[in-house]
Parts: structure tokens; sequence; C-alpha cells
């Protein structure tokens, strides 16, 4: 039988997980956003740009997450950066490639 301490751990997610999967998951809808919309150049860089600033909000404001929960001074803001780059451009690229507008 489990223990009922495993089953616990399990259902809390720790907050740099929720705001990585957070960006992870707001990368995708950029990414779907820039090719239903047509975007061309650059402009998929700003819109890119703007959905990544509302979500430093978000991870502000409605998370009210603190310095020492995320483990550093400049972690709302680059938590997940990475990650959110190249997961927007491989959506955009790949629904791109798929059917090009």
């Amino acid at each position: 039988m489990e223990d009922k301490r495993d089953v616990a751990k399990v259902k809390h997610l720790k907050p740099t997980t929720i705001v990585y999967w957070f960006r992870f998951s707001l990368a995708i809808l950029a990414g779907v956003l820039c090719y239903f919309l047509q975007i061309k150049g650059s402009m998929g860089l700003v819109l890119m740009a703007t959905i990544y600033a509302i979500s430093y909000g978000v991870v502000k404001g409605v998370f009210h997450f603190s310095e020492e929960e995320l483990k550093g001074k400049y972690r709302r803001v680059i938590l997940g950066l990475g990650t959110y780059i190249f997961i927007w451009a491989l959506t955009w690229i790949l629904l791109y490639t798929l059917k090009p507008y």
C-alpha cells in the first residue's frame, strides 16, 4: 500500500514548477496565435515578448510567489525564458511548415 506522504508529494507542486509549466503553455499559445493571425517577421517577436511580459505580471500579481519561493531575486523574470522562446518558435515553425499561409 502506498505511503500517504508519497501521495501528498505528488499533489503538491513547487512554485517554480507552476511558473515553468505556465510559461511553457503560454509559449504554445503564442506560437498558435502567431500562426493563426498570419504574422510575419519581427511582429511575431513583438507578440511573443508581449505575452511573456503579461506572464510576468501574472506570476507577480496572481500567483503571489515570493522571491524565497522562486529561489532568487530575478526568477520571476527568467524562470522558463529559454524554454518559452524555444517552444514558441517550435510551435510557430511547425504549424507554418504543415500549412504555409
